[in-house]
């Protein structure tokens, strides 16, 4: 009895199938020389990275299995799947289906359907066993080659028309059917592979390119995957990529995607918004150990790198982590570096235990700062995206993020690497500008102008060589190149100003264009005045030369000593040689006057000498030094010939 319904519900079910194949889909299976293994299989429809089942069929006596239904069937990849093994077609147009598929072994055969499926299946047997029968790899490419020409030749525009020969042309994403198969999704993890050593706003600009031109349908695939990619990349610093895509195209824009990835973008959004590898570091202010606020802004400045160290005392990690860190900066050679250590817990007693256990350090050249938050006033868990600890961040003196999510390992490797970096963008720099060194400042600028062209079109090169430019010029030991150090600052750096977006370092450079333009080349030298050694009033505008050399120093700076010393060998050898018509004036901004008078006899300063008493501290305002002691020379009507220059280019200048 069972067995007569069974054989009654099947010849029903054959019997519809024959009936839908007219309006809506008939998809037969049949093995020759065998049965199936299993009595039934599934019908999927693939949904870019899952499969939905739309159908089942039961096996009959002779091993057919039939899927038939009244809709036709929307384009896209399905797949028959019956026990171990299963089969792909392609549906191209909502049309009636109507495909019949033979198993001869591994071969699938299709005996009956769309010239698509013909060449499909039989690209599936080449892909899977056919292979093995070619002799080498160009002949499998001149297979390939042969079945795309031929696929575009007689079902042109079908999907595997697309998909052999969608991809250099564009169509590829463009075509709202490939939502509906597994093929753009790895369309899109070729693409993340070969675009992600790319700089980030490459990338950038290649993942929206991509999605603009992608059909609707895709465009939300392409967000979720690329998100997906580059939230936990390959290459540190990509977060920028995943917060840029979960930004403007599920919170701006407001793409679609299952619940918990929705939840997954907001919560990646709202922790890693201010704190990205090329962000400026969010500003913390927290009490250290003598409970004085101590800011974090304050410190990036002071040294070349910035360390940046949430740390718990009971943390596992953290005890393992933390000597390695306190080794590496105490080892470090090559510059200040700076850390702000930062207990991310309420136990006032066991931190400071915990500092005087574990931070000891002895190198001058580290500034390492100690401080906590115990209520969180500073926000820091959300600034930071300090879920749990140890959690290193890296700055560089921009104050700009160069690494995150680093161990003491990493922190050492990255640091190492940057410094190489620098160091080549310096050799690099010092070898492009060795042509210049005679040059005026408008020789010089037509060089900067040609490496703003060369770097113009990626920002991420053009602010690393900028920035390495600026400190180049500003730290040489050529004057003119000082000079175009303010027209770099003034046009690259603060004149484009939306295009760096570090409001920290160019709050920075701005005060320090602010002190470069005192007391520039063909500017009048703002007058001087004080008193000399006998206490009687004295105005360096007093002074009459042809030239005057302004020394400004302090009787407490050891560097000025030996320059004093040199400065008066010059002064003598210009009296020998009957120069009268250079003056010499010295200006001391020291506060000890009875110190500098003794001072002025003891050396032998036999020359013009100021003191500035309460003055000093303005003298600051109107020229700029770079350090102590710095040197001016004017013309007759005081305008300045060059400042900040040493006795040799003086003595080059004046020709002594």
């Amino acid at each position: 009895m069972i067995l007569k319904k069974t054989g009654a519900t099947i010849a029903l079910v054959l019997f519809c199938c024959i009936l839908y194949a007219k309006e809506g889909y008939r998809i037969v299976l049949r093995p020759v020389g065998e049965t199936f293994t299993c009595d039934s299989a599934t019908l999927s429809i693939s949904e870019w990275d899952s499969n939905r089942v739309i159908g089942k069929a039961v096996a009959t006596k002779k091993g057919k299995l039939a899927f038939c239904g009244k809709e036709p069937l929307q384009p896209g990849e399905y797949i028959i799947k019956y026990g171990n093994r299963s089969i792909e077609f392609f549906v191209s147009s909502p049309k009636r289906t109507n495909e019949k598929f033979v198993l001869n072994g591994e071969e699938i055969v299709q005996k009956k359907g769309s010239r698509e499926n013909f060449h499909f299946t039989r690209f599936q047997n080449l892909i899977n066993y056919g292979w093995k029968s070619l002799k080498d790899a160009p002949a499998l490419r001149r297979m390939m080659d042969s079945t795309a020409r031929t696929v575009t030749k007689e079902a042109e525009g079908s999907i595997f028309d697309i998909m052999l020969n969608g991809q250099e042309d564009g169509r590829y994403l463009r075509d709202n059917r490939i939502a509906n198969t597994r093929f753009g999704k790895r369309y899109l993890s070729d693409l993340f592979k070969r675009i992600e050593y790319n700089s980030n706003s490459t990338v950038i600009n290649i993942l929206d390119s991509t999605i603009a031109m992608a059909a609707d349908s895709i465009k939300p695939h392409i967000a979720r995957d690329a998100f997906k990619y580059f939230k936990e990349p390959a290459i540190m610093g990509q977060e920028s990529i995943a917060y840029h895509i979960a930004n403007e195209y599920f919170i701006k824009s407001g793409y679609t995607a299952p619940q918990e990835e929705i939840f997954d973008i907001k919560t990646f959004v709202l922790l890693n918004g201010k704190s990205l590898v090329g962000m400026e570091i969010p500003e913390l202010e927290m009490r250290d150990t003598s409970a004085n606020m101590t800011s974090l802004h304050n410190l990036t400045g002071q040294g070349k790198y910035t360390i940046i160290y949430f740390y718990t005392d009971d943390c596992a990690t953290c005890r393992i982590e933390t000597p390695k860190i306190v080794d590496f900066v105490n080892n470090y050679q090559d510059g200040v570096i700076n850390v702000y250590a930062i207990y991310t817990q309420d136990y006032e007693q066991r931190w400071k235990e915990y500092i005087n256990n574990n931070f000891y350090i002895y190198n001058p050249f580290v500034n390492w700062t100690n401080v906590w938050d115990p209520q969180i006033e500073s926000g820091f868990h959300m600034l930071y995206n300090v879920i749990s600890t140890p959690q290193i961040y890296l700055a560089d003196n921009t104050g700009t993020i160069i690494g995150r999510g680093l161990n003491a390992g990493a922190l050492k490797e990255l640091i190492e690497a940057t410094d190489r970096e620098y160091d080549n963008l310096m050799a690099f720099l010092d070898a492009y500008f060795a042509q210049y060194r005679n040059s005026d400042t408008t020789e010089i600028n037509r060089g900067i102008e040609n490496l703003y062209l060369k770097s113009k079109d990626d920002s991420a090169i053009f602010m690393d060589i900028f920035t390495g430019l600026y400190r180049f010029l500003k730290n040489s030991d050529n004057n003119n190149f000082k000079e175009s150090a303010i027209h770099v600052a003034k046009k690259y750096i603060l004149g484009m100003e939306q295009l760096w977006n570090k409001p920290l370092f160019l709050e920075r450079v701005k005060r320090e264009v602010s002190l470069m333009e005192k007391g520039m080349p063909g500017t009048v030298a703002a007058d001087i005045s004080g008193e000399d050694p006998a206490g009687s009033p004295i105005s360096m505008y007093d002074i009459k030369g042809n030239y005057k050399i302004v020394y400004i120093y302090s009787t407490g700076c050891s560097l000025c000593t030996p320059i004093t010393e040199e400065l008066i060998k010059l002064h003598k050898s210009c009296k020998r040689s009957g120069m009268d018509g250079i003056e010499f004036v010295a200006i001391n901004i020291g506060h000890n006057r009875d110190e500098w008078v003794k001072y002025t006899v003891g050396s032998n300063m036999e020359w013009h000498n100021i003191h500035a008493g309460e003055g000093a501290d303005k003298i600051h305002e109107k020229y700029y030094m770079e350090i102590l002691p710095s040197i001016y020379l004017l013309d007759n009507n005081n305008r300045v010939i060059k400042r900040n220059i040493d006795i040799s280019d003086l003595k080059k200048t004046l020709k002594i």
